[in-house]
């Protein structure tokens, strides 16, 4: 039996949701200040827009 989400669905799970996490990879281009990546932090490698190979 297939079921299909509708938006009350999508709603009730993103409204009672524990943890969100995003995946950074060196294609991210959002620039975010209190990323990992960002501003705000010293010791990190530079982002160079590359796409990751799938080895």
């Amino acid at each position: 039996m297939k079921r299909f989400l509708n938006k009350s669905d999508i709603s009730y799970q993103l409204s009672n949701l524990r943890q969100i996490v995003f995946e950074v990879t060196d294609a991210c281009n959002l620039k975010c200040k209190y990323c990992g990546y960002g501003d705000f932090y010293e010791d990190y490698d530079k982002r160079e827009n590359k796409n990751l190979s799938v080895e």
